[in-house]
């Protein structure tokens, strides 16, 4: 598993805010809460960046069960197939600047 390189979160309310006005990943609702994925630590959340729109009471469900619990349960084929992809890409990418 390749190591994922630390850095500064990235903070920006406006994406956060564009994503509340978006649908729901899994739901397609629409309000939703920005759901950050992952921690940084105590009490600390994950970058902006990670972020997804998801409804507000499957939030408060991730919150409550945990987000891979949900994330197990919810995400259709298709979303865990373009998650796979985009992490994927990553992959690649990072290999092709570290050459």
């Amino acid at each position: 598993m390749p190591t994922v390189p630390k850095n500064p979160p990235i903070r920006d309310r406006k994406y956060l805010d564009s994503l509340r006005d978006g649908p729901c990943i899994f739901t397609g609702a629409r309000n939703c809460d920005p759901a950050h994925i992952g921690q940084m630590g105590m009490g600390a959340k994950s970058s902006d960046a990670e972020a997804l729109p998801v409804s507000h009471d499957l939030h408060v469900e991730m919150h409550q069960r945990g987000e891979m619990t949900v994330l197990r349960e919810r995400a259709s084929d298709t979303l865990l197939r373009e998650m796979a992809r985009a992490y994927a890409r990553e992959l690649y990418h990072r290999w092709k600047d570290g050459r």
